[in-house]
């Protein structure tokens, strides 16, 4: 008999757990909490085999009772269970002790110059090794540099980056909407067609390249990200303002940090930590960055219309705090020697997913909202 601990706060759906875990013969409830702080306790008193514990929960999340119930208890399994993915959960999870596995890249990575849509072109295929080997393990919630690759790349030049993981890696670190195609399979097929494709990018964050003059980061939403622009087309505004120094012959990147969703106060379970929290990482810690142009904002004026698991939590918030915000971004970039240059909040009064009442009006009057 495998003995069981439900933890979550909503009583509804603890009870509703606890009698489906009750239809099968060889799983006991032992007891039920829905409380954070009370799952190590009940644990000592019942011992359990297995845990299954809500990521949110009152008092100390479900993962901080995770770890710790692994500390008191580590005869009892953590079973995490959350109705809101949100990316960076896995990655804590193994962080703090959990089954998660790191991504495991000890097999070739490639690197070659794009030669159509799901394979480069062969005489430009090099293999990229970490340390002069054939691949990395990266540890949870960290990031791993390759050695530098001899590739000779001109302004513009389209890369493919082919990565094999080897094993099982559960939820994949991944950038949502790419607006490009990303090609996938079961398997180790780096030299064979693929058999899926996706709309999102994985485990990669970037490719850094020697020569240039410095770079220009483009930081924000889903205006920076390129959501709703051409598939494949790399028409974002920033490949458009790429093209502008690649015309004039000046050797200068320009980098896309934008996230759809995300906004300057608030972390998002769907769309990432908040600008000024990942102002550090996304741009002043990028090499050879001169300038950021940021374009954030309106998702923190407009996500108080929305009530979604992605859009909480989802205070008002004041035109002075959204200020502030960007203030801090200014005072980072300025105490790294970054300029800073600002972008306009786009007017948004009439757009569909805030105003559905007011354009099924505009449609029942015959006009175009």
């Amino acid at each position: 008999m495998i003995r069981v601990l439900p933890a979550e706060d909503m009583r509804i759906l603890r009870e509703a757990l606890a009698g489906l875990l009750r239809l099968e013969a060889d799983l006991e409830i032992v007891a039920e909490v829905e409380h954070g702080d009370a799952i190590v306790p009940a644990a000592l008193e019942h011992r359990p085999d297995v845990a299954v514990i809500d990521i949110q929960l009152p008092g100390i999340d479900g993962l901080e009772a995770a770890a710790a119930l692994h500390e008191r208890l580590p005869s009892c399994k953590a079973l995490i269970l959350t109705a809101v993915g949100r990316p960076d959960n896995p990655r804590r999870h193994a962080a703090r002790g959990g089954p998660a596995a790191p991504p495991d890249l000890r097999h070739r990575t490639e690197l070659s110059g794009l030669g159509g849509h799901q394979a480069g072109r062969p005489a430009t295929t090099r293999a990229v090794t970490f340390g002069r080997g054939h691949g990395t393990v990266i540890p949870a919630g960290r990031e791993a540099v390759s050695d530098a690759v001899r590739l000779p790349v001109t302004a513009l030049d389209k890369l493919s980056v082919t990565l094999y993981v080897k094993g099982a890696t559960g939820p994949a670190t991944f950038h949502d909407i790419a607006s490009a195609t990303t090609f996938r399979t079961r398997g180790d097929h780096r030299s064979r067609a693929f058999t899926g494709t996706s709309s999102s990018w994985y485990h990669l964050t970037g490719v850094d390249v020697k020569g240039g003059a410095g770079s220009v980061v483009t930081f924000g939403d889903s205006a920076t990200d390129g959501t709703g622009s051409t598939q494949d087309a790399d028409n974002r505004h920033p490949d458009q303002l790429a093209e502008r120094p690649a015309a004039s012959g000046r050797r200068l990147g320009v980098l896309n940090a934008g996230i759809s969703g995300n906004r300057v106060l608030n972390d998002s379970a769907c769309f990432g930590e908040k600008a000024t929290a990942r102002f550090q990482r996304d741009v002043l810690d990028r090499p050879g960055v001169r300038s950021v142009i940021v374009m954030a904002g309106i998702n923190d004026i407009t996500y108080p219309l929305m009530d979604t698991p992605c859009s909480t939590p989802n205070p008002v918030v004041t035109a002075e705090q959204i200020i502030e915000g960007h203030r801090e971004l200014i005072r980072a970039a300025r105490a790294r020697g970054v300029r800073g240059v600002g972008g306009t909040i786009t007017p948004f009064k009439g757009n569909p997913w805030l105003y559905p009442a007011d354009n099924a009006a505009d449609a029942r009057h015959g006009e175009d909202p």
